[in-house]
């Protein structure tokens, strides 16, 4: 069996896995096979239950958990938490980085709906680059 080889990271995309469920900080680490999101903060949930004293604390956690992943391979990284999940690049139908001003998205269509994260302005040009790497053959256009 090969390993397998990480390209690099989307860090603090904010989005959900499905329709249902409150906003959550992931890092997407993008490998040659897959796509692999590490909940780094539940800043939905802890918008609900503080407002934005609970947010602001969740979003103080990331750097703690990232550090964390950065010790675990990738099997250990999806099991670490219940909120992490994988996608293989055969689920997803289309990839589209949507830039508008303030704010972009990564969408992704897959087999089972789309799925839509916000990614920070500094991390653009990385979304950029593990895109055309990864997922190049499945690129949608605005």
């Amino acid at each position: 069996m090969t390993e397998e080889i990480v390209y690099g990271s989307i860090n603090n995309a904010c989005g959900k896995k499905g329709l249902v469920g409150t906003l959550k900080d992931y890092d997407l680490i993008f490998t040659d096979k897959r796509i692999i999101f590490a909940m780094v903060a539940n800043t939905g949930t802890a918008f609900m239950l503080a407002g934005n004293a609970g947010w602001a604390i969740s979003k103080l956690g990331k750097n703690k958990k990232r550090e964390k992943y950065q010790n675990l391979d990738l099997e250990s990284i999806l099991k670490n938490n219940s909120k992490n999940f994988d996608l293989t690049f055969s689920n997803i139908r289309k990839v589209q980085l949507q830039e508008t001003w303030p704010w972009s998205f990564l969408v992704l269509e897959t087999t089972k709906g789309t799925m839509k994260f916000e990614v920070r302005k500094n991390e653009i040009e990385s979304a950029k680059r593990l895109i055309d790497i990864c997922l190049s053959d499945k690129i949608k256009n605005n």
